[in-house]
């Protein structure tokens, strides 16, 4: 009972806890990495594959394709950001957003990004259209194309400049060739 009067009093008396002031930033994600003990790296992994599978598949918080996804050292999910209408803006907005988790306390550090220097926390675009999934299949198995090959390579000749392959076809291609040599 003495403990919860004293605990009472205190957080009475104690000033109010405000996050309105924004913390100075670092010089670089770096430092942030580098400043939090190895066991925060617990569970990157599989928060970093949710994370990826959301740009992969173009869900969750990917089905809008016109924003980042920011997350902490630990691959936490932290928010999102909208792009802007162009590089310079969505880097401003990603910056501002940086600080407002730092100054509402979602995250102890942060490090502005700049154009071709990352920041903390760390962003993604869900606008990856070489990482699609769907549209990386398509490529491999030849549906578009303009993903199609051909040429020489190692004695063999796969496909024509005529009649083009899927990447798909040149490995089966170089398996059977490469077995029928013992060569496998």
């Amino acid at each position: 009972m003495f403990f919860a009067r004293r605990l009472v009093l205190f957080l009475l008396l104690m000033p109010p806890i405000t996050h309105a002031a924004v913390p100075e930033p670092m010089s670089s994600w770096k430092d942030a990495v580098r400043a939090s003990p190895y066991w925060m790296s617990q569970g990157v992994y599989d928060n970093m594959v949710t994370i990826r599978r959301w740009v992969l598949n173009e869900e969750s918080y990917c089905e809008n394709k016109q924003r980042h996804i920011l997350f902490d050292r630990r691959a936490t999910f932290l928010g999102y950001v909208p792009d802007g209408s162009d590089s310079p803006k969505t880097q401003a907005l990603l910056n501002a957003y940086r600080a407002q988790l730092a100054s509402s306390g979602k995250t102890h550090d942060w490090a502005p990004g700049s154009d071709g220097q990352a920041g903390y926390p760390f962003a993604l675009s869900c606008d990856q259209p070489e990482a699609h999934l769907a549209t990386a299949i398509e490529r491999y198995l030849g549906k578009d194309p303009k993903a199609r090959l051909w040429g020489t390579w190692d004695g063999m000749r796969i496909g024509t400049k005529e009649q083009t392959v899927s990447l798909h076809q040149a490995l089966l291609q170089v398996y059977q060739n490469r077995k029928q040599l013992g060569r496998i």
